[in-house]
């Protein structure tokens, strides 16, 4: 069975590429190991900031899923093994060998559905592991995934004391338990407007569980809330899988509302648990420069940084920058290996 790892990132210039490439240069058989991207990454230039990016390089004999008119984007000479009858915006979707290493542009398929018939696909060329790349604002696909990294930084927020609050709501969002829902129980889909709230019987206490099979909106979820606290036993409360929390626009009011609804006696977890492996740090940033209307580089204080995300996160911090690429790999194995942590 293919391990899936999703590398995320909660802004751009956050290092998302830079751990997705630690990975890929450190791992020891390239024919075991797809490459693929929930949206389109590999340009060279950051179209808002101006500043280079680093690009994804993959080494001769790994796999790549990306669209047909990414296919001679870069410099890595691809063999197509396999058209697939997926489209996205950049055209159908090409299974290809990496005949010679080089740069590639990625543009993969975009919805958990397409995401699942890709890896069905993948199965006959004997990939051990797919790399998913993707984003923080376009995480809906890495529901399928069986481990999780978050690359987060100086770029999503320069104040470290902010930053490390939004991991712990993100780390603890992702550990939910799994529960398992049991009768009478109230099956809900997308909760994404108040008006939603009027379509079920929420109020009358009757069930045992809710289960949330689709998206879920912080200002529906605080009206929930406020309702289901009235009830005199608290209802179960089962999200289809943590990335629908990571979905909702407020992720530190959302772990607030549940951590308060634990306190009060309720249960809340998940269908499908995700593993958060680890959550990288990036203390670089791009600083605009009012006098030029440019971009400049810039850092934060990367021990500072560590120092304080370590100390409050269980889930292991790494710096690939500054601790290499052998911390992050490591991680990633005893997924692979089925050794996860969470």
């Amino acid at each position: 069975m293919i391990k899936k790892i999703g590398i995320a990132g909660t802004a751009k210039n956050t290092g998302k590429t830079t751990a997705t490439m630690s990975l890929i240069s450190r791992w020891p058989s390239p024919a075991s190991l797809a490459v693929t991207s929930i949206g389109y990454d590999g340009e060279e230039i950051d179209n808002v900031t101006n500043l280079p990016k680093p690009r994804l390089h993959l080494t001769t004999g790994s796999i790549v899923v990306t669209a047909e008119k990414c296919l001679n984007a870069g410099s890595a000479v691809l063999e197509k093994l396999e058209k697939l009858e997926l489209q996205v915006p950049l055209g159908s979707l090409f299974i290809c060998r990496v005949r010679r290493s080089g740069l590639v542009v990625l543009a993969g398929p975009n919805s958990k559905k397409t995401l699942e018939q890709t890896v069905a696909c993948l199965d006959k060329y004997n990939v051990r592991v797919l790399l998913v790349d993707g984003a923080l604002n376009r995480l809906a696909p890495m529901g399928i995934v069986d481990g999780l990294i978050i690359a987060t930084g100086a770029s999503r927020n320069t104040n470290i004391e902010e930053l490390a609050q939004e991991a712990q709501a993100i780390e603890f969002l992702l550990n939910l338990p799994q529960l398992t829902i049991q009768e009478p129980a109230l099956h809900v889909t997308n909760l994404l407007i108040e008006r939603n709230l009027k379509v079920y019987s929420f109020a009358d206490c009757t069930h045992s569980f809710i289960e949330f099979s689709g998206m879920v909106d912080i200002k529906p979820f605080t009206r929930l809330t406020e309702t289901l606290s009235q009830c005199p036993s608290l209802p179960g409360l089962v999200f289809s899988n943590p990335i629908k929390l990571l979905l909702c626009g407020d992720l530190l009011k959302m772990s607030l509302l549940i951590r308060d609804y634990c306190r009060e006696g309720g249960n809340v977890g998940v269908r499908s648990p995700l593993s958060l492996l680890s959550v990288t740090i990036n203390p670089f940033y791009p600083l605009y420069n009012k006098a030029n209307r440019e971009f400049v580089k810039s850092w934060l204080d990367a021990d500072e940084m560590w120092s304080t995300m370590s100390s409050r996160l269980k889930t292991p911090v790494v710096d690939v920058v500054r601790q290499g690429e052998d911390a992050l790999y490591q991680l990633v194995m005893e997924a692979v290996n089925g050794k996860c942590q969470n």
